[in-house]
């Protein structure tokens, strides 16, 4: 595995003051940063996560967590989502790298939402399930995300780079892509259970392009 461990002191407490700065808009309540220097990929893994004042802790599966993965040091990296967890935002920080999030387990996502602040693609593959309305923001780079699970609550499109959904979208619930996103909306998955709603609201002039390779039923 990769360890970001070996990197510099200074560079992580760059990418620190500049996570900082992207969780700016972020309703905090207490965000984890991955730094990979367990002996496995596990969520659980307390030495995968940084702590800059002592030993690292997993973070809180109780739905409150910010998560954040760092610059990835130019490679894939791999975290696994080993147990179902709860947490209240996913974030990709501006840096060199990608990361593909593995899900033996189902992830849990709140409020906060996904965003991607890197020109990677970043990717989650596993089950997703929605905890609160919410937008994913593919701010910087595109997103693929695998099966999601509405949950009844409401999920948006952000940003200018497209997003894949890449299996089963199920629960009832709406996808919305607002006029905010100028990018692709990509449907690559199975038929879902019918009764989610997907709504294009009004554009503003600006031309979207969403793309179902496969019937769909909604």
């Amino acid at each position: 595995m990769v360890l970001l461990r070996a990197a510099a002191v200074a560079s992580m407490t760059l990418a620190i003051l500049a996570i900082a700065g992207e969780l700016s808009s972020v309703a905090q309540g207490a965000f984890s940063i991955w730094d990979g220097g367990g002996s496995n990929d596990n969520w659980t893994t307390g030495a995968n996560w940084l702590d800059i004042l002592g030993p690292g802790a997993a973070p809180a599966n109780n739905g409150t967590a910010d998560i954040v993965f760092p610059a990835a040091g130019g490679l894939v990296q791999t975290p696994l989502v080993n147990v179902p967890y709860s947490i209240n935002s996913l974030q990709f920080a501006n840096g060199n790298g990608r990361f593909v999030i593995l899900g033996v387990a189902e992830l849990t996502i709140g409020a906060g939402g996904v965003t991607n602040n890197d020109a990677d693609i970043q990717s989650v593959i596993g089950p997703v399930k929605l905890s609160a309305n919410q937008t994913w923001n593919a701010a910087a780079g595109p997103l693929q995300m695998d099966s999601v699970n509405l949950n009844g609550f409401n999920l948006n499109y952000a940003g200018a780079h497209q997003v894949d959904l890449i299996s089963l979208i199920a629960g009832a619930g709406n996808l919305t892509v607002a006029d905010a996103y100028t990018s692709t909306v990509k449907m690559v998955g199975p038929v879902n259970n019918g009764t989610a709603d997907i709504v294009f609201p009004a554009t503003g002039g600006v031309v979207q392009t969403p793309i179902v390779d496969v019937p769909y039923s909604i």
